[in-house]
């Protein structure tokens, strides 16, 4: 019988955080399209050739059956479909299978995590009609050790294939390594590491206490933590680079509380370079961590998920950290049953939530092993399950979802080698990590998405820039001269970036920016010539970035003025510009203490445009200007597509 206990109690120095008959389908190859009536067949026929598509049957009702050539994205051809104004409707030829897996784990009733009646849980068992994981993942978990006699675990512990002479530094280094004692003993003396293992990857269907998220991936213990649950920063990050060097594709660290260590940020980020994700709990104090930072759940890494807990309710735990730009998501963290040498026992604590999205990331890479470590992240974060509990602390507003982010990942092709989603390229570009607006904006307008939604020909290009940068359409020599660029051989990001770079375009953009951030109602047409407008453009090609100057145009007087002249009033006005909703008080408090703290007004501008939530505002503004898009701003911030691109805008 379980054993129930406290809230974890493990704390690093820097403080350790402690066969159904209902039919379900996941996609084939295959898609049903209904074309809208009173098409010609050349339209529809042209249609299906843009996105290598011929036809497998048509039914009499309308619909048709098309199959799609080798090589091409079921899901971003599904999508295009889905938002192509020619199409009635567009759905995956599904196939029909058990809608969920339940494990003959004798305590599996137990664990809500996985399954609840409530659905506040990561839908784990229909995630196991898709995968239940891959012997070749190896999840890497950075805590008090593991218990190596466990009958749950023996099966799944990662076994060094490497040279164990010592060579590396690490003598018999079998298992793991053991940082607080420089040794390869990383049994586990405390319970916590062997509880967060059992969370995570605990063996399934094998008729014996619990189950973990993932059932076959190997686990690699790295102790950094003694057997009262401290540790330091040299453990952790020396922890990190062994399980990154030794093959780890997941890195579980249920610990943090600690000050800002950049050499542990350097850690983090190898891991990124090496395709490794990191999982971390958000912490146990039941802070807003956008205002009180904790380390490492803090730093915000493009390969970094941040936990929070929330109850069997779904509701926030009490404890829980969380915060609307630090915090990713929330996992199951209160009364969770796992594993702990000798038994069993129910912790409670974000160090029991993370464990649960790295099994699921664990999941991920079963079906995608190919995925980068920012792949993995995406998939995860914009598959959550909506939970109230969440909504309005953390970056997402939901729960972890397994399924949905296994079945996303099923259904995208191994060609792909870019996250998609809605108004993510249908052809692959490299995007690097802090890109320029201008850079960025040419990526998302050089896409097939927007090439073909304008007739898929250099003509109906050339006018979508004309309308999209320069709101108007074009006149006939200047169309001419910039199909004739594309005739001759240019490539339609070298347009763009000419295009975007001309006066008038930047005109444009800054007469955007008095309409989306200033409010004014005056018209592009008019706007463009405004001496203001004018001005401001000329500093953009001078040179300055984006970001730059819209912070010196919401520095200025006329703006805190318009804003009520109080420092009140600009935090305000700020929100509305760079963040497109009203303020909350916890941030609002903070933003307006530091300007009478002596930060400057541009200063503060900066420090919020350079937020998570700002660039996705930027991207969500860009759908709604240039691309069209109809959808509100709170809606757009949530879309696949525009966190995709926001994740690669730089900074100033």
């Amino acid at each position: 019988m379980a054993r129930r206990t406290g809230r974890a109690a493990a704390t690093l120095r820097f403080e350790v955080l402690e066969p159904r008959t209902l039919l379900n389908g996941s996609a084939t190859d295959d898609l049903f399209v209904r074309f809208k009536p009173n098409l010609s067949g050349g339209t529809i026929q042209t249609a299906l050739s843009t996105v290598g598509a011929t036809v497998v049957e048509q039914y009499p009702s309308g619909p048709m059956l098309i199959s799609l050539r080798a090589g091409v994205d079921q899901s971003r051809v599904l999508q295009w479909f889905q938002f192509n104004p020619l199409v009635s409707y567009a759905e995956p030829n599904s196939t029909i299978q058990a809608a969920a897996v339940i494990p003959n784990d004798p305590y599996f009733n137990q664990q809500w995590g996985l399954n609840n009646a409530n659905n506040v849980d990561i839908d784990a068992p229909e995630a196991w009609t898709l995968t239940q994981g891959r012997y070749t993942t190896i999840v890497a978990v950075l805590d008090t050790g593991i218990d190596l006699n466990n009958v749950e675990l023996t099966s799944r512990l990662w076994v060094n294939p490497g040279d164990l002479s010592g060579s590396d530094g690490f003598r018999n280094a079998i298992y793991g390594w053991n940082f607080v004692n420089n040794n390869n003993n990383v049994q586990d003396t405390n319970g916590h590491g062997t509880h967060v293992a059992g969370i995570l990857a605990a063996s399934g269907n094998n008729a014996y206490g619990i189950t973990g998220v993932d059932w076959y991936s190997k686990i690699m213990p790295v102790k950094v933590l003694d057997n009262r649950g401290d540790g330091t920063t040299e453990s952790a990050v020396n922890g990190i680079y062994f399980a990154v060097n030794h093959g780890a594709r997941v890195i579980n660290a249920s610990w943090g509380g600690g000050a800002y260590s950049q050499a542990l940020r350097d850690a983090i980020a190898y891991a990124a370079m090496h395709g490794v994700v990191f999982v971390t709990a958000a912490g146990n104090d039941g802070l807003n961590t956008d205002l009180t930072p904790s380390y490492p759940g803090s730093y915000n890494l493009n390969n970094q998920i941040t936990v929070g807990a929330v109850d069997s309710q779904g509701r926030l735990a009490s404890f829980s950290d969380y915060g609307t730009r630090s915090v990713d998501l929330v996992a199951p963290g209160v009364d969770i049953l796992s594993i702990i040498p000798g038994g069993f026992a129910s912790y409670s604590g974000t160090s029991m939530a993370a464990p649960f999205v790295s099994g699921v990331a664990a999941l991920v890479l079963s079906l995608r092993p190919d995925f980068n470590a920012e792949q993995v992240v995406q998939r995860i974060l914009s598959t959550t399950k909506p939970l109230p509990g969440a909504a309005g602390k953390t970056v997402t507003g939901g729960i972890v979802d397994a399924y949905n982010a296994v079945n996303f990942a099923a259904n995208v092709t191994s060609t792909a080698t870019e996250p998609q989603g809605d108004g993510i390229p249908t052809t692959v570009t490299l995007v690097p990590n802090g890109t320029s607006d201008y850079d960025l904006l040419a990526k998302i307008l050089a896409t097939d998405d927007f090439y073909n939604g304008y007739g898929g020909t250099n003509t109906g290009f050339v006018t979508g820039l004309y309308q999209t940068l320069l709101g108007r359409d074009p006149e006939p020599a200047g169309l001419a001269s910039w199909v004739g660029r594309l005739n001759s051989g240019q490539t339609r990001i070298q347009v763009i970036e000419t295009f975007e770079r001309t006066p008038e375009a930047l005109q444009v953009k800054v007469a955007h920016w008095y309409q989306d951030t200033l409010g004014w109602n005056a018209s592009l047409a008019q706007l463009k010539f405004d001496p203001g407008v004018i001005y401001w453009s000329t500093l953009l090609a001078a040179g300055q970035t984006d970001n730059a100057v819209l912070a010196r145009i919401l520095s200025t007087n006329d703006y805190l003025i318009a804003s009520g002249g109080t420092n009140e009033g600009f935090v305000t006005g700020l929100y509305q510009s760079l963040l497109g909703r009203s303020t909350d008080p916890e941030s609002f408090n903070y933003f307006v203490g530091l300007l009478q703290g002596g930060m400057s007004r541009a200063n503060l501008v900066q420090k919020i445009q350079n937020t998570v939530e700002a660039k996705r505002t930027k991207v969500a503004r860009w759908y709604q200007d240039h691309l069209g898009w109809n959808q509100s701003l709170p809606q757009l911030q949530l879309d696949p597509g525009v966190r995709y691109w926001a994740g690669f805008l730089g900074g100033d």
